[in-house]
């Protein structure tokens, strides 16, 4: 059994209510889409050529994977956590921030 098939197999394995809807999320950069691409066998979802260019995928996109896996490739998300600095980076609410100017 190839190996992609393998981890088909092994997502189908966790769930028993089918058509199985994952979706794939995590830092920006680390591969989403290239693991989508590997289930399905073939280039589907879009990859940046330019290594390290962040935010290429820009809109979520469903691929059918099986008949029963759908896998669903999300931008980047970075968490919301940190100092007030990091914080307002990452796009925390700005009146959620405390007021550092007392």
């Amino acid at each position: 059994m190839h190996g992609n098939e393998r981890a088909r197999k092994a997502i189908a394995s966790l769930v028993n209510k089918r058509p199985i809807i994952v979706a794939v999320i995590g830092y920006p950069k680390t591969g989403k889409s290239t693991i989508i691409n590997a289930l399905k066998d073939g280039g589907s979802a879009s990859t940046s050529s330019i290594p390290r260019s962040p935010g290429y995928t820009k809109s979520f996109s469903m691929y059918c994977i099986s008949e029963n896996l759908r896998l669903i490739d999300t931008p980047g998300t970075i968490p919301i956590e940190g100092d007030e600095l990091k914080k307002t980076i990452r796009g925390y609410l700005p009146e959620k921030l405390r007021d550092l100017s007392s």
